[in-house]
Parts: structure tokens; sequence; C-alpha cells
């Protein structure tokens, strides 16, 4: 039983490790489900500042580029015309410079809506092109990793506790049975002896424990060899008990010679007169529920036999 203790001991501190450990991995899965968060919030806001700019951008660029156009057109008439230099045309054409910008523009725009659009699907590209959340992604699925692996030993933990318990409960069941045994005594029994104190260990047949019925009222009757040679179970015997004046009607339920009477181990209390050669004649009563509630053990009687006369026991010494 001290095996199955000391392993259900060991299995509930695994438990408890492992519900602390799980508990921790949330903290943390938390904490960096949090920081990816705000990384893509930062992320999707710093997109958008460059969709907006270059939008601005744009729109300025356009302006200026139709602008200059008007003016490199101007201009070239009157060069012909030879009304403007060649200088300040070239001057006007380096201003048409604004497309190859528009373009540039432009190009960047599209790649921040695609990165903006990527990031409703999780995706933070970066200006070199790879992912940005992929760090926060990996190490969020190793912490659930963890986490499903955690959870997966915590219910074999508990399986294994119910497991040990049953065992434990089992285990101790039988040595509860093999260490106790209940004694039970007939309703109104009395306690007559105890011979062992309470919690104290017994060997196996060691006797533990003596009661009485008083609702089986016995007399033990001293008589010699040749009284109980007359008598017979069922006769008629007239009992006194000492202190009393009724007569008591009681018959003769055993017979012992003088070589095998009984003693204290069989009987609660041994009649006065018990000597060599006197046999032993037990006689059966009556009693009423006061009998039963006082329960006379021990009392002196004085017991007669109707049934036998002076007479028949002068014939039977004289083998008449």
């Amino acid at each position: 039983m001290a095996k199955a203790e000391a392993a259900l001991t060991l299995a509930k501190t695994r438990v408890a490790g492992l519900e602390a450990m799980l508990e921790t991995l949330n903290t943390e899965i938390d904490a960096r489900a949090k920081a990816a968060e705000a990384y893509a919030s930062t992320y999707k806001r710093d997109i958008d500042e460059r969709i907006a700019y270059a939008d601005q951008a744009i729109a300025h660029t356009e302006k200026r580029l139709a602008f200059g156009r008007v003016q490199v057109n101007r201009l070239e008439n009157l060069s012909t015309n030879d009304q403007a230099s060649q200088t300040a045309v070239d001057t006007a054409m380096v201003a048409l410079d604004l497309e190859r910008r528009l373009t540039e523009l432009k190009a960047e725009l599209e790649r921040a809506t695609v990165r903006r659009e990527g990031t409703n699907h999780g995706v933070l590209l970066l200006d070199d092109g790879a992912d940005g959340a992929e760090a926060f992604r990996n190490s969020l699925e190793e912490m659930r990793l963890n986490l499903s692996r955690t959870r997966s030993d915590l219910d074999a933990a508990k399986a294994k506790i119910t497991a040990t318990e049953l065992v434990l409960d089992t285990t101790r069941a039988v040595y509860d049975k093999e260490t106790r045994f209940g004694i039970e005594a007939r309703p109104g029994a009395m306690v007559w002896n105890l011979m062992a104190s309470p919690g104290s260990s017994v060997q196996t047949g060691m006797p533990v424990i003596s009661w009485i019925d008083c609702g089986i009222m016995l007399v033990d009757v001293p008589v010699s060899d040749v009284e109980l040679a007359l008598l017979a179970p069922g006769d008629t015997a007239d009992v006194i008990f000492e202190g009393e004046r009724h007569l008591r009607r009681g018959t003769v339920l055993l017979e012992r010679g003088a070589a095998a009477t009984m003693g204290n181990t069989e009987l609660a209390a041994l009649a006065k007169g018990r000597a060599p050669g006197i046999g032993q004649v037990l006689v059966k009563l009556f009693p009423s529920d006061a009998d039963i509630n006082a329960c006379p053990i021990g009392t002196a009687a004085y017991v007669d036999f109707p049934g036998l006369g002076l007479l028949d026991i002068v014939k039977a010494r004289l083998r008449l």
C-alpha cells in the first residue's frame, strides 16, 4: 500500500507541475499573440501612410507633369520661329523627367497596395520581400505545439492518477480485509470478557472477546454419577434462586460425566460443590423479560428433580 501511495503522490506532483507549465504557456502565448497583433497593427499603419503619401505624390507629380508638357510645347513652337533659345527648350525637357518619377510612384503605390491586401491574410511583406510576421507565426506555432503536448501529458497524468487511486483503493480494501475482522454478537448479548485491548494486534485463532445471551438461562447443577445415570434430557427440575421465594420450573438440557464437565471456558458461572467424581447437569429455565434485564449470572440456586427420589438413588447405588 505504501508503494501505491507513493505512486499517487508522484502522479499528483507531476499533474501540479504540468498544470503550472500549462498556465505559463498560456500566458506566454497570450503575450506573443499581443506582440504579433501590435506589430501587425504598426505595419498596417505604416503601409497606409505609404499609400496615402504615394497617392498625394502621384497627384502632385501629374499636375507638374501636365504643366511641364504645356511649357515644352510652347517653347518648342517659339524655338521653331526662333523666338526661344534651344537651352530653354532643353531645360523644359528636363522637367519632363517627372514621368519617370511618376512611374516610380505608381509602382511604389502598387507594391504598397499589394502588401496592404496581404495583411488581410496575415502576410506582412517587407521591402526585401520577406514575410515580417513569419518569426511571430513560427514562435506562436511552436508555443501552441508545446501547449498541445503539455495538455496531452496532463491528460495522461490525470488518467494515471485515476488508475493509481483505483489501485490504492483496491490495495487499501485488501489491507483492511486482511488486518481487520468484524465480530457480530447476537442481539441483546452482553460482553462477558474482553481478552484483547482496543487497537492491539492479535494472532489467528486467538480469542478476543466473549459474551453471553441473557435470553438463554442455564443452571449448572453438580450431581453424583449415580444421580446422573437416573436423569435424562427433558426431565423436570425445580429451581429457587438464593434470596428468592418463588419456584422456577426448568428442564434438563444436558448431562456431563465427572470426567468431562464444562468449565470456565464454556460457562459464565460454575456451581458450588464442584469436586472430583461429581457429574454435571445443565438445567434450562424459561426467563421472563425481568429475568433477562436482571441477567442473574453466577447466582446460587437450589435445584430439585421431582422425578428422582431418595429410594431411586439408594437402589441405583445398591444396583438393585
